[in-house]
């Protein structure tokens, strides 16, 4: 199958975490009248389904612009439908259709997924590493705590040193 593709039936399955949810998708990919150009199955979707009811064939789809962590696509649409980028689904990925954020579903357990209506879309999807921004925050914020005591730690050893020279240049004098 091409990398990326429109199907015009997007069908929820839900939470995929609840018992027996996973067991009933894959069931339902092995099905032998599944159709797999005609519609994925979704995960993520908060209960949204596609009800596209075009011919597939009738679909465009390109691939404009890739590069590590961005894939940018042009799709026509003849109705509803989804988006199937076939690369595998992993938090962190976001997408933008037409400028505007919208989410990226999971598709038939291993895909990206992008609701469309019918039209031509551009979607751009970016790639950032989940948790990255919060991890460089707090190593930032580690790193000023360190030179933050360091430079307290010297600060008080210095005024330690000077106060000691102090008194014990009057005692000397005294003790001569």
């Amino acid at each position: 199958p091409p990398r990326a593709s429109l199907v015009p039936r997007g069908i929820d399955m839900g939470d995929l975490n609840r018992p027996g949810a996973l067991q009933t998708l894959v069931a339902r990919l092995r099905d032998p009248a599944s159709e797999p150009l005609r519609e994925v199955f979704l995960s993520g979707s908060r209960g949204e389904n596609v009800a596209g009811t075009w011919e597939p064939a009738s679909g465009r789809v390109a691939v404009v612009d890739e590069s590590p962590g961005r894939l940018v696509v042009e799709a026509s649409a003849p109705g509803p439908a989804l988006l199937v980028v076939r690369d595998a689904f992993v938090a962190g990925w976001r997408a933008a259709r037409d400028g505007d954020p919208v989410p990226v579903v999971r598709a038939d357990l291993a895909w990206r997924g992008v609701r469309l209506s019918a039209g031509l879309h551009r979607v751009v999807f970016v790639y950032r590493q989940p948790g990255l921004a919060a991890g460089a925050l707090l190593t930032l914020a580690g790193l000023v705590a360190c030179v933050l005591i360091t430079g307290l730690a010297w600060r008080d050893r210095r005024r330690g040193r000077l106060a000691r020279g102090r008194l014990a240049g009057p005692e000397r004098q005294q003790a001569a």
